[in-house]
């Protein structure tokens, strides 16, 4: 697992190729924690789900959008609490064109 820590009034992250916008974020905004996923043609990613928190809430299903190089899995999620928030980032799984 990989994590990201999302502070509210500024916003910092600490993981492996995440990224985290808008950089300063309010209490109550919705915030995207995204990342490139690097595939060859014709492969798939699929997303795990985050862990619930008690001041970090996930809005909806992960976003997948296909890019050239791979894809973009991104996370809406709204922090309820100011100041420093750490979540654990799910699996991202890359899945070939034969379904291994």
């Amino acid at each position: 697992m990989i994590a990201a820590q999302l502070l509210v009034l500024p916003i910092v992250v600490q993981s492996d190729g995440w990224a985290v916008a808008p950089e300063h974020p309010t209490v109550g905004d919705t915030i995207a924690v995204e990342r490139l996923i690097a595939t060859p043609a014709g492969w798939r990613v699929r997303a795990g789900k985050l862990d619930s928190y008690t001041d970090v809430e996930q809005l909806g299903d992960p976003v997948l959008i296909a890019r050239p190089n791979g894809w973009t899995v991104r996370y809406l999620v709204v922090a309820w609490k100011a100041g420093s928030s750490t979540i654990a980032m799910p699996a991202v799984w890359r899945l070939g064109p034969d379904g291994s």
